[in-house]
């Protein structure tokens, strides 16, 4: 098992999620899952690139600090879930995205995905993902 994998492991003992995800920032406007883990994850979302061009909420929520839950953006239908081709996404799900940062520059994004809606609210949850893990 790589480092990632352990850390996608280790949250999700504290976070209950079908699909969790690391992404690596490839360039600007693309990420590329570099590892992922929980009953969703397949050969499939490995090494899967997501386009930000297409995902203007997603891109914003990177921009920040905080993670962000970003459910309304894909049920009502404003930009494509990342995962929507490979995995068997509801379109009102639960998504969590969270900026990953080294030195200050965005470097890539964990994400959390649950088929419930509406877990993602918690200012606890999203203060406790925010803060771990610390780059």
């Amino acid at each position: 098992m790589s480092w990632l994998e352990s850390i996608i492991e280790a949250v999700l003992e504290l976070v209950p999620a079908d699909l969790a995800a690391v992404l690596e920032l490839e360039n600007e406007d693309t990420l590329r899952v570099v590892a992922a883990a929980g009953p969703l994850a397949s050969p499939r979302v490995e090494h899967l690139r997501v386009d930000l061009g297409i995902r203007p909420a997603l891109k914003a929520a990177l921009a920040g600090d905080v993670p962000a839950v970003l459910e309304d953006a894909h049920t009502a239908h404003l930009e494509p879930d990342p995962y929507a081709d490979v995995v068997p996404l509801p379109g009102d799900h639960s998504c969590l995205a969270a900026p990953l940062r080294s030195g200050g520059r965005l470097v890539g994004a964990m994400t959390l995905d649950l088929l419930r809606c509406g877990v993602f609210g918690s200012d606890e949850l999203l203060r406790a993902i925010g803060a771990w893990p610390p780059w």
